[in-house]
């Protein structure tokens, strides 16, 4: 008769044998998940120092916050049609403007592409990681985390959550 062992106690038993950490740093807290002694430690990187060490068990909540590009991603698209437009498309016949006119139209409407595709482009590469526990603080915002860390620290708290 074989032995059925179920694929997430393998896998704990794997991130015991191997002592897995798991650390994931933003803008103003590091997250380390220790997988061996089944703790989160949560250190301030900025300001001044402030650690926190939490049991796996009392941890609530671990959340990860995408917020929508939509709106910055449609206001430079509009701004690089605009901008197209007013250079080479045909506006400059139904608007006779001085080439030195159409030049400082042009450079202001690629600034406000640029201006506008930076907050696109952070969001896409950045979350945000929420966490909450049972004792004071209640909960703290981890803001800036790569979003590939982000993502692999809430994976690998639901599969130490899903083991139990």
């Amino acid at each position: 008769m074989k032995a059925k062992v179920h694929r997430n106690t393998a896998r704990k038993v794997i991130m015991m044998v191997t002592r897995e950490v798991f650390k994931c740093a933003g803008l103003n807290y590091a997250i380390t998940l220790d997988c061996f002694l089944e703790r989160v430690i949560i250190r301030q990187t900025l300001w001044r120092p402030g650690r926190y060490e939490v049991s796996f068990d009392q941890i609530r909540a671990l959340v990860i916050e995408r917020k929508s590009i939509v709106p910055f991603a449609a206001l430079t698209i509009l701004s690089a049609i605009t901008t197209m437009l007013i250079g080479y498309g045909p506006l400059p016949s139904l608007i006779h403007l001085t080439p030195e006119n159409m030049s400082r139209s042009t450079m202001i409407g690629a600034a406000a592409c640029i201006l506008f595709a930076l907050p696109s482009v952070s969001r896409l590469l950045f979350v945000n990681v929420a966490v909450s526990w049972e004792r004071p603080p209640h909960s703290l915002l981890v803001r800036l985390v790569p979003s590939h860390s982000g993502k692999r620290l809430a994976s690998m708290f639901m599969e130490m959550s899903n083991a139990k």
